[in-house]
């Protein structure tokens, strides 16, 4: 807008030149040099913002796709962990299953040999008892 501002000035510029003293003749040439190189100027700075907003893009692009990259990753790494967390959940509840079993296994045969111990012990007690001279006479005067 301001390239077209300029070029629109620049044919009024000759008029307002020749009304005025000979003293404003260097400036008049000067204006119409100073809006080249302001046109020129806003010109590079038209095609630098351009080109930033083309990189600009351009990474916003890159960092998109990285970013969806490290989202796709981060996916595969909480599926892995969630089956991995799984599997090792169901081996330590087997595991507490067959620690359980043997205990019982071991408690049942314990409880096994216990009776077994208390009723050789019962027996031999009443043997003991049976065969004492107390029992003897006892016997003895039951007719």
């Amino acid at each position: 807008m301001v390239a077209t501002t300029a070029r629109r000035l620049q044919p009024n510029l000759p008029k307002i030149a020749m009304s005025c003293s000979q003293a404003s003749a260097p400036q008049q040439s000067a204006v119409p040099a100073k809006f080249e190189q302001l046109e020129t100027r806003v010109t590079e700075l038209a095609a630098q913002v351009a080109h930033s907003q083309v990189d600009t893009n351009a990474s916003f692009a890159e960092v998109q796709s990285t970013l969806q990259a490290v989202e796709e990753k981060v996916l595969v790494q909480e599926s892995q962990f969630d089956t991995k967390v799984e599997a090792m959940f169901a081996k330590l509840m087997a595991n507490q299953q067959s620690c359980f079993g043997q205990l019982e296994k071991s408690n049942a045969k314990a409880i096994s040999e216990l009776r077994t111990e208390y009723v050789s012990g019962y027996n031999e007690l009443k043997e003991i008892l049976s065969n004492s001279p107390k029992s003897r006479r006892v016997a003895e005067a039951v007719p």
